[in-house]
């Protein structure tokens, strides 16, 4: 059965994640507004609309992935989610709307897998400041066409990105190394096969952001990460 989340559905709730069912084709106006303790959100690709204001003031929202069936970003839908820090847009985005990420001060990343630049509406749709520190991915062969874009192009940093192969959020494919398996769900790193044996989890740069034997760990913004167990590794982009 095809399903909605109404209006207001969830606003102000005190969940800290969420999971939306893959028959869900359109979330309301304010659905998810003001829930303090939302720290991720993971839209399926079921869903083709998504109301005004959907996740505004979520105050501990780090990051989000976007819908590939959308093709609109609505007026103001991450609006004041100061720490927002990384959001992946879907493939079929057209446009981005009025304020859809103000107050996103920490936002430093975007994963934008639109081959054609998304038209930006308003010059509000992004935070004011400069992106000078900031990365935007998009698909491979698609870089000239977001430079010579007059918005786009204020991110200091402009990638390729190959999407169909590395993947992004819930859409990941299982990477593989000896029996452990690494793959990512609602902002979470997920691995199997560990036994119980301690997991370790490092950035590109050789940092570790976790060591312990919880095989669900969140907390981790976008990027790529190593997964080591024992003698075995995986690589995973969350």
């Amino acid at each position: 059965m095809d399903c909605k989340e109404p209006i207001k559905a969830f606003s102000y709730c005190e969940h800290k994640s969420v999971t939306l069912p893959e028959t869900l084709l359109e979330i309301g106006n304010e659905a998810f507004r003001g829930s303090f303790m939302l720290s991720g959100i993971t839209v399926p690709n079921s869903v083709k609309t998504i109301g005004e204001m959907a996740f505004a003031d979520c105050a501990e929202l780090t990051s989000a992935t976007l819908s590939d069936a959308m093709t609109a970003i609505p007026a103001r839908l991450f609006g004041n989610c100061a720490k927002l820090t990384s959001v992946t847009i879907g493939s079929s985005t057209t446009e981005v709307d009025d304020g859809a990420f103000s107050g996103c001060g920490k936002l430093a990343e975007i994963y934008c897998k639109a081959t054609t630049p998304p038209q930006i509406n308003v010059a509000g749709a992004f935070p004011a400041q400069d992106f000078e520190n900031g990365t935007l991915y998009v698909p491979v062969g698609c870089k000239t066409g977001y430079e010579n874009d007059d918005e786009w192009n204020k991110f200091g940093i402009i990638k390729e990105y190959d999407f169909t192969t590395a993947g992004v959020g819930h859409n990941m494919a299982m990477t593989q190394a000896g029996t452990i398996s690494a793959t990512t769900a609602n902002g979470a790193i997920i691995v199997d096969g560990t036994n119980g044996v301690t997991i370790e989890v490092f950035s590109i740069n050789g940092q570790c952001l976790y060591c312990g034997t919880d095989n669900v760990i969140y907390g981790l913004g976008h990027g790529v990460y190593v997964i080591k167990v024992g003698n075995q590794t995986a690589k995973v982009i969350l």
